[in-house]
């Protein structure tokens, strides 16, 4: 600010993410909750919790790296 210049970064693309990562979190949430209900977990329910979770690292580790870039 001193010497004039100002940078502006726009995150209105982190919000959406933010929301992508919302929606699988609810997934993941429904699924623990039959799971307690049921007192069981099957092996698909615990496949279908990995594949959000890596979903969820996909999307973090491309967006920090395009973050970290610009």
């Amino acid at each position: 600010m001193l010497d004039g210049q100002i940078i502006k970064k726009d995150y209105s693309e982190l919000r959406g993410l933010t929301g992508q990562i919302n929606k699988i979190g609810s997934n993941v949430n429904q699924i623990a909750k039959r799971a307690n209900e049921r007192r069981l977990v099957t092996k698909g329910e615990i496949d279908e919790v990995l594949r959000y979770l890596q979903q969820v690292l996909r999307i973090l580790n491309k967006e920090v790296k395009r973050f970290l870039r610009s």
